[in-house]
């Protein structure tokens, strides 16, 4: 077996812990470039090499994203027993143990392909949380042919436009079982480095109306190809990217690309259309040629959102507007993987989708399910006067060139929609001047143990899983375990883990400051920093209490220091 990434082999864990202590059904949170095909692949082998005969179904929603796990299975298992049912690829496998499939082509063939144990679903937000649909028909037809059937879903983005989060205890997918942020990742050097430009063209969207949580379509499509809007647009594109190599550029619709596409011919550069209208060769075609570095644009309409594969993306451009975080998170995540030709990825964001929805790691996310969407405010940031680089309010020094910001009030109408940054603010760091363990009882009615850390004024909190099973029980006991001498073991229970605190038999070392990253709906405690003696000394002040709480403290950050 390959050597993971460690959180692939952390996934990988946290899956084997969920299937063995829980009875309903995963779901694993990658975000988009951290490998999903790869921790597929990995599973796979690991079932069937460790469990002869489990049979799996990996399934997707395109033929592209079904060939992708397909080759990067056999990049690491070269032994697989692989079939493939697709008739796009034109394969029609059943026999094997390892199915790869396009959902379209299954989904009425349950019982041709036979008895499963596991189902793999890539794109797992695809999946309806009511009704029928393709991914429901198939799994239910599944289940009857092996009533043991489990189904692991795979996704950047677990939530759908109107019904919100498609995890739930009465869905299809019931509980999240490893989550890793997209900020971990790129501060890792997984994924890489996003930055945003402000832009200064912009659509006029009063008046567009919304149909099905989203746009409209012939109202968005006028609001785009307006006027000279379009050729605006093109103009500043050219500027902003004229230094980098490979460009997507995702429009409106089929005659806004069109329109991109014409302009771009002003300046000699050929950005072809790609839509769900284009031939399937020539769409192929088109495809590889940017994939290949021979054209150096794109400009695809509702097609390369989801599984496309293109490492070498270092510029990516925002002209259609949206109220689907999904849709923006996975258009932005185009560019997110690394590639040795370039640094960073830019994103240009002319349709206002992170004034929408927040920065892709801390992002609004409307939970009102089928009440409609809620409205949402601005992120806090603004554009540096000397490059356009968005960064949050707080950061006084720009980190592409270096401008430092004099310190003043602005009134709150002044801040533009557009001035918002594309990764939520770096984390701060925060003085400990007391601290405070709880019991807490939450809507699971398991019961975790609060930490409250007071930063003068500030109370930031985290939540440790001490009483849980399974990987969230692994990861608060290895907590618990930084904080004690060597050998000391994690308590079963909470009140026995405050009995120790509180009795001094266990005595947790207190960080002298705590890493706290701000950004959208969350307040993270995302590290810790501590002095010699691995305390804070006597002005820390320890309490203990059993309380039953709904929510985080949420304060103002405007007085911390920025970690650089």
């Amino acid at each position: 077996m390959m050597t993971l990434r460690p959180y692939q082999a952390d996934t990988m864990e946290a899956l084997n812990d969920y299937l063995r202590t829980r009875d309903d059904n995963p779901c694993i949170v990658v975000p988009t470039g951290g490998g999903k095909s790869i921790i597929i692949a990995a599973i796979a082998q690991y079932y069937q090499t460790t469990w002869p005969g489990t049979r799996i179904c990996v399934t997707a929603h395109v033929k592209e994203l079904v060939r992708q796990n397909v080759q990067k299975t056999i990049a690491i298992w070269n032994e697989a027993d692989i079939g493939i049912y697709s008739a796009g690829m034109g394969y029609r496998q059943t026999k094997n143990d390892l199915i790869f499939a396009s959902i379209q082509s299954i989904y009425r063939r349950a019982a041709e392909l036979g008895h499963f144990d596991l189902i793999f679903v890539d794109e797992a937000h695809r999946i309806p949380i009511a009704g029928e649909g393709v991914y429901r028909r198939f799994i239910s037809e599944a289940k009857e042919i092996n009533p043991n059937l489990r189904v692991v879903g795979f996704t950047a983005t677990p939530y759908r436009l109107g019904p919100g989060m498609v995890v739930g205890p009465d869905y299809i997918l019931n509980g999240v079982a490893y989550d890793v942020s997209v900020r971990d990742l790129i501060e890792d050097g997984y994924l890489c480095r996003l930055k945003s430009k402000d832009t200064k063209a912009h659509a006029d969207l009063t008046g567009v109306r919304t149909r099905g949580g989203d746009f409209k379509d012939d109202d968005l499509n006028d609001a785009v190809t307006q006027g000279d809007l379009v050729d605006r647009t093109v103009d500043e594109i050219v500027e902003r990217c004229r230094d980098r190599k490979s460009w997507l550029i995702f429009c409106a619709s089929i005659e806004h690309a069109e329109k991109v596409s014409e302009s771009l011919l002003r300046y000699k550069i050929n950005a072809p259309v790609v839509s769900s209208k284009t031939p399937r060769q020539d769409r192929d075609d088109r495809i590889k040629a940017h994939q290949e570095g021979r054209v150096l644009a794109l400009c695809n309409v509702n097609v390369l959102s989801e599984g496309y594969d293109a490492p070498q993306i270092d510029a990516v451009i925002l002209l259609r507007p949206t109220k689907s975080e999904g849709l923006y998170y996975q258009q932005v995540g185009r560019g997110l993987r690394l590639h040795d030709d370039k640094n960073d990825c830019l994103v240009l964001d002319f349709a206002g989708n992170i004034a929408q929805h927040g920065p892709i790691d801390a992002m609004n996310i409307d939970t009102s399910g089928p009440k409609g969407p809620k409205e949402k405010g601005e992120a806090p940031s603004k554009a540096c006067p000397i490059c356009d680089e968005i960064v949050f309010l707080t950061v006084m020094t720009c980190p592409d060139c270096g401008h430092v910001w004099v310190p003043i009030v602005k009134p709150k109408h002044e801040d533009k929609a557009s001035d918002l940054a594309i990764l939520s603010e770096p984390p701060v760091e925060l003085a400990v001047t007391g601290i405070r363990y709880i019991e807490h009882l939450g809507g699971s009615g398991i019961p975790t143990l609060r930490v409250d850390y007071q930063c003068g004024l500030l109370v930031f909190r985290e939540w440790k899983c001490l009483q849980h099973d399974g990987y969230a029980r692994k990861i608060a006991a290895k907590w618990w375990a930084e904080r004690m001498p060597p050998g000391t073991f994690a308590p079963e229970t909470i009140k026995e883990a405050i009995r120790q605190i509180e009795t001094g038999e266990a005595k947790p070392k207190v960080p002298s400051s705590i890493y706290v990253r701000v950004g959208g709906r969350k307040t993270t405690v995302t590290g810790y920093e501590w002095n010699a003696e691995g305390s804070q000394g006597s002005d820390i002040r320890e309490a203990t209490e059993v309380h039953r709480d709904s929510g985080i403290n949420r304060m103002s950050l405007n007085s911390v220091r920025q970690v650089r």
